[in-house]
C-alpha cells in the first residue's frame, strides 16, 4: 500500500470506530435503564 491509499482508508476507519463506539454506548444505556429504573426521569 502506498501511502495515498493508506490516507484514503484512515477516515473510514475513524468512522467505523466511532459507530462501534457509539452502539456500544447505547447498549449500556439500554441495560442501565433496565437494570435501574430508578434512573429514569419521573414522568409528569
Amino acid at each position: 500500500m502506498n501511502n495515498n491509499s493508506k490516507l484514503t482508508v484512515l477516515p473510514l476507519m475513524l468512522c467505523f470506530f466511532a459507530m462501534g463506539f457509539v452502539d456500544l454506548v447505547g447498549i449500556a444505556s439500554n441495560y442501565g435503564h433496565s437494570c435501574y429504573p430508578s434512573l429514569e426521569k419521573p414522568s409528569p
